[in-house]
């Protein structure tokens, strides 16, 4: 590594560090308020993101007119920053011994069951909605959390955030490698795999309608539960208020392999979509759209679902 990088590197980091410090001692509150003001500040300003939002929102139906979606974007930018803070804060104030003071869970029986099995492995799907951070955080009270994401460039920041996650038996598998046993690992051991599966995939993704438009998919929540057995399940984390959430799972999804692999990966996938979709359409602030998500163009063997 050349020294000018280096000493970039190592800035960075210890810009990172002070910000998660004066985070960490800064009153909660206040502090959200600054951050969600500067989610409007930033709606105003980057004004790219704020077209692919709002763009977005109209193509997909959510909202009916430009003013309806102009608002709904607003407040996903101002959710991001609030989600951010709030995780960070969560790391020290959501404990194994107090969680349920601030979540309210919903998870049906066959799911609970399985979350409490410690030699069941499970696969949990989730997307940019909500609290994503927290769910995790919710999830590693049951038991360890293996979270599938990109590294950081800077490897002492990454090394930083990699030690907080480990605290909290919650660590990250780096996003780009072999597709074999570096997944498989974690569910034979009973732990949790975590998939954030919203964004368009670099390649390899199937095809499936995604609040009425045609999406590229991420096929490895179901590639992985046909190959392992392990059962796959979609999980969230709404925020309700400051340091107030919903945390909520989906039945267990399961499906036996056919000679068809193609129909068994859909139905998985078509599955989990339709969870996705659920909880967007209820609380559409709260997910991330400037995301360039649709990206695959419409055609006759996939079209636009037309609006109700």
């Amino acid at each position: 590594m050349k020294l000018s990088k280096r000493i970039l590197y190592f800035v960075e980091y210890a810009a990172i560090r002070s910000t998660l410090w004066l985070i960490r001692v800064s009153p909660t509150r206040p502090t959200v308020h600054f951050v969600e003001t500067l989610g409007s500040i930033c709606y105003r300003v980057m004004g790219k993101k704020r077209r692919v939002a709002i763009d977005n929102i109209l193509a997909t139906g959510i909202a009916d007119t430009p003013e309806a979606a102009q608002r709904i974007a607003r407040a996903s930018f101002r959710h991001f920053g609030a989600m951010l803070i709030e995780a960070l804060k969560a790391e020290d104030q959501i404990l194994e011994n107090n969680w349920r003071d601030s979540v309210d869970v919903v998870i049906p029986d066959d799911t609970m069951a399985l979350l409490n099995d410690p030699k069941q492995g499970i696969i949990v799907v989730t997307a940019h909605f909500g609290s994503w951070e927290v769910a995790a955080q919710c999830l590693s009270f049951f038991k360890p959390v293996v979270a599938i994401a990109r590294n950081m460039a800077n490897p002492y920041a990454d090394e930083l955030i990699q030690n907080r996650k480990k605290s909290h038996r919650f660590r990250i598998m780096p996003k780009y490698g072999p597709f074999g046993t570096r997944l498989f690992k974690p569910l034979e051991d009973g732990h949790i795999l975590g998939i954030l599966s919203d964004q368009h995939p670099r390649s390899g993704g199937m095809v499936l309608n995604f609040l009425g438009r045609p999406a590229a998919t991420h096929k490895s929540p179901a590639r992985l539960h046909l190959m392992t057995g392990a059962p796959v399940c979609f999980a969230y984390c709404v925020r309700l208020g400051p340091m107030r959430y919903r945390f909520q799972c989906s039945n267990v999804i399961r499906r036996e392999a056919t000679d068809d692999h193609d129909a068994d990966q859909r139905f998985i996938l078509e599955t989990l979509t339709a969870c996705m979709e659920k909880v967007i359409k209820e609380t559409p602030e709260q997910y991330l759209w400037a995301h360039r998500r649709w990206r695959v163009p419409p055609t006759e063997s996939n079209p636009v679902t037309p609006k109700a």
